[in-house]
């Protein structure tokens, strides 16, 4: 009986911690109230991007809200993240942030 509660403990932590896929939806809105002022579509569809790859867009997602002092959790990145990527540069992205 104890072993059938311990696997459960086990399932509901790895639950709880475990990564959840990104929101593009609330990324949008994210970017809409953060980010839109100064970066319109236009900074996405430019020829000379700097972002070349999902986990490169992660991080100028993550040092542009440092910058701005909006102190975003790790999840609010990786929505906007998202929603960056499935509106405007559609990189194939790998690993836990996706």
């Amino acid at each position: 009986m104890w072993k059938r509660g311990a696997l459960g403990a086990v399932c509901l932590a790895a639950a709880l911690t475990g990564a959840q896929a990104a929101d593009p939806e609330r990324g949008r809105l994210l970017h809409g109230t953060f980010c839109q002022g100064c970066h319109d579509e236009s900074v996405a569809k430019r020829e000379s991007r700097v972002a070349k790859s999902y986990q490169e867009l992660r991080r100028q997602v993550a040092r542009w809200q440092s910058n701005t002092g909006l102190n975003w959790q790790p999840e609010d990145v990786n929505d906007v993240t998202a929603y960056l990527n499935t509106t405007f540069y559609g990189f194939q992205c790998e690993g836990p942030d996706c």
